[in-house]
């Protein structure tokens, strides 16, 4: 059992697991880095959170980038 409102609140960021991950019609394994490949159409990431003390407050919000440091 679970007294959720004992729960102590806190302000740390919960943990993002990678669940599965598609690219084109291809399942790839989660937890590696991932090259997509010129020419890549369709992604796919299935990600949740676990936060037991205020799941009401989780927004989750992600970014793609090209990978590139931008360091010259």
């Amino acid at each position: 059992m679970l007294d959720l409102p004992s729960l102590n609140r806190t302000d740390r960021k919960p943990a993002v697991y990678i669940k599965e991950i598609t690219v084109g019609r291809s399942l790839q394994p989660a937890g590696h880095e991932l090259v997509l490949p010129a020419g890549t159409h369709h992604v796919e990431l299935n990600f949740d959170v676990i936060e037991i003390s205020s799941p009401e407050k989780i927004r989750l919000q992600y970014r793609m980038d090209d990978g590139r440091s931008g360091m010259a």
